[in-house]
């Protein structure tokens, strides 16, 4: 009785633990926080690169590759929950059209949910 009663204690606790964890997120911030861009190609729904932050310029043939890019918020919101809590954001828009207020107070509260430091450039 008493070795059941201390498995299921310890299947419990690793359930409880386990559920605390959140294996997706990184564990600590980039040392020059990520470098959001967006853009929105006519016609369709904006595209978002989240790049990690650098000293220099990167040219759009880097930003916009397929590898870096996620189309539409809710995408870009999946990218920004696997940040570590803390991380700073540096929004940067590349379309010549400015970014709709909505869609940047949209972003800024989903950042403030999962503690992660928003600001546009």
């Amino acid at each position: 009785m008493r070795f059941r009663l201390l498995i299921a204690a310890t299947l419990i606790i690793t359930l409880v633990v386990g559920c605390m964890a959140d294996p997706e997120r990184a564990e600590k911030p980039a040392f020059k926080g990520m470098e959001l861009y967006s853009w929105k190609p006519e016609g369709k729904d904006w595209h978002f690169s989240l790049l990690v932050g650098t000293n220099r310029l990167k040219p759009a043939e880097e930003i916009k590759k397929p590898e870096n890019t996620v189309v539409g918020t809710e995408e870009l919101k999946k990218r920004l929950a696997k940040l570590a809590k803390g991380e700073s954001v540096f929004w940067r828009n590349l379309a010549d059209e400015t970014v709709p207020k909505k869609l940047e107070q949209e972003m800024r509260a989903f950042c403030e949910t999962i503690e992660v430091r928003f600001e546009r450039i």
